[in-house]
């Protein structure tokens, strides 16, 4: 078949999970042709007809799964096969990190925690609270390395304070090859827009420029109406807009103590940048200034579900005290025999939160013996 049929459902036999329908357009490509695809992202491109796979079926409405799964409209087990294949090779079902040693940088092993971190956690951010000259923007670039090279991410965002924009351009250049450009509102703003092409871009911003003004919200001129404070309203009216649809792959905010009162335009611009990214990164060296409210209102930026009510987060911080002890002792070798840790896991599960725990339920019940706790290793697993 060379002629191309309009509104066929086709998808790259490379990636089957690379959704698109035919225009109908079509061009000579040597002795072959090529099909204009239109694929789910927005973008239109040629494909050579031998790299496409025709569906025999269509989803009558992707976005409605529970239609799907009521018309028993399963995946053909071929494209599944094609799907799972493509997901282990481009390492997203791969236990491997594919960050090591694909930068200009050293091998420290603290600075890939953080990677480890957000790759095996339930929720879309970390927060990184190292101390003064571990290397968190090196962290924080490890783990863009990580993503992009997972999930062929191509947005990056970093926000900081203004003085320190070169800082994090020299890094990311020097150390990871990637050319940080500086940003405004209304720049940002025409990058993000979904009516236009989304390009992939790297970018570094500080919140100065970015946090809206106040009356941002409503449709007569904000606070302050200058061209700064209107496209900063702008942009905060169409993320809010927005929300919940991943505009930016990853978005990392650098001294982020600044967003920790929950009262403050910096937080507000947090917030609605956190609710428009795929995965969030905040690091600072203080995140928490006088009180656990500080703390709260940075985990609540990174995952309102988990962390809905800032009354509970204390008594969060009291049940997970004996578990972080015991954690720490293990590290540092004070705990090295069975009895010592089973005792102390004992304490741990009398608490509420972890009570039902199968993790430490499993570990109860596979206890490292006596000779095995005096190595570092098994005690660190």
């Amino acid at each position: 078949m060379t002629e191309c049929q309009a509104n066929l459902l086709v998808c790259l036999k490379a990636d089957a999970t690379r959704l698109g329908y035919t225009t109908g357009k079509s061009r000579p490509l040597g002795s072959s042709h090529a099909w204009q695809i239109r694929f789910s992202d927005g973008h239109t491109e040629y494909k050579p007809l031998l790299s496409l796979s025709i569906l025999e079926t269509a989803p009558s409405d992707e976005s409605d799964e529970f239609e799907t799964l009521k018309a028993m409209a399963f995946t053909p087990l071929g494209r599944m096969r094609l799907g799972l294949t493509h997901h282990r090779l481009s390492g997203r079902l791969a236990n491997l990190i594919y960050s090591l040693d694909a930068t200009n940088t050293d091998f420290y092993p603290h600075q890939y925690k953080p990677v480890l971190a957000m790759i095996n956690s339930p929720t879309k951010g970390i927060l990184i609270g190292d101390e003064v000259g571990l290397g968190k923007t090196i962290e924080a670039g490890l783990i863009w390395t990580e993503l992009r090279s997972r999930f062929q991410y191509s947005r990056v965002l970093i926000v900081c304070k203004a003085f320190l924009k070169p800082k994090w351009a020299n890094e990311f250049k020097g150390k990871f090859g990637i050319a940080l450009e500086e940003t405004n509102p209304t720049d940002l703003f025409e990058r993000l827009d979904k009516n236009k092409p989304r390009d992939g871009f790297a970018l570094v911003a500080s919140y100065d420029s970015l946090r809206p003004p106040k009356g941002w919200r409503g449709e007569d001129s904000p606070e302050g109406d200058t061209k700064r404070s209107q496209s900063s309203a702008l942009l905060a009216r169409f993320l809010n807009d927005h929300e919940g649809e991943d505009l930016i792959d990853l978005v990392v905010f650098d001294e982020c103590q600044y967003m920790r009162n929950d009262m403050t335009s910096n937080h507000q611009i947090g917030r609605l940048l956190t609710k428009t990214s795929a995965h969030a990164a905040l690091l600072s060296a203080t995140p928490i200034n006088n009180s656990t409210a500080d703390l709260y209102n940075l985990f609540n930026l990174l995952d309102e579900s988990l962390f809905p009510y800032q009354s509970e987060f204390p008594r969060l911080i009291r049940e997970n005290a004996p578990l972080v002890r015991l954690r720490d002792d293990l590290i540092r070798g004070m705990i090295v025999t069975q009895d010592e840790v089973k005792e102390a896991l004992e304490d741990v599960m009398s608490r509420s939160l972890f009570e039902t725990n199968e993790q430490l339920t499993f570990l109860l019940q596979r206890l490292p013996n006596d000779e095995d706790l005096k190595s570092s290793t098994v005690r660190a697993r």
